[in-house]
């Protein structure tokens, strides 16, 4: 088990977070994943601001990449090893986007404007983050939250 990390009053505003070719862009302004061995990754967010941020999915010749959580991506790795938890405090996300990549035969998705959460992920948004995920935008679906989460204290 990896030590907790607490981030407190940061700003993630205006980033991009953009796909190589075809390639799939995770968390415009903030990316959480597990890494490749079996930890557990806890990270507490409290009193910030995620606004204004892109995960722009790739262009490529035949296939558009995904772009995943505009505002924050909250995954695993590939491997599905490890787990990762996360919970916001008094968090504001708004005006994040997700879109998907242009290509020749298949666009890419845009999912979870303001908040991707990928399965297997323990993520706890508190009554203040949850009123304040707003006003994002997907190109795909679910313009402020894709996934499961809890209310906590």
């Amino acid at each position: 088990m990896s030590p907790p990390t607490s981030i407190t009053s940061p700003a993630a505003a205006r980033n991009n977070g953009v796909g190589g070719a075809g390639g799939t862009a995770k968390g415009g302004g903030m990316c959480v994943e597990n890494g490749t061995v079996a930890t557990t990754n806890t990270i507490t967010l409290t009193s910030c601001a995620i606004n204004g941020n892109l995960a722009q999915g790739g262009n490529g010749d035949t296939v558009g990449g995904n772009g995943l959580g505009g505002g924050l991506y909250a995954g695993r790795d590939f491997i599905g090893v490890g787990s990762t938890n996360i919970a916001l405090h008094a968090v504001s996300v708004s005006g994040n986007t997700a879109a998907g990549g242009n290509k020749k035969t298949w666009i890419g998705h845009g999912i979870g404007g303001g908040i991707y959460i990928d399965y297997g992920v323990s993520v706890g948004l508190d009554v203040f983050t949850v009123n304040h995920v707003v006003q994002n935008t997907a190109s795909t679906s679910d313009d402020n939250v894709f996934g499961t989460y809890s209310v906590i204290p």
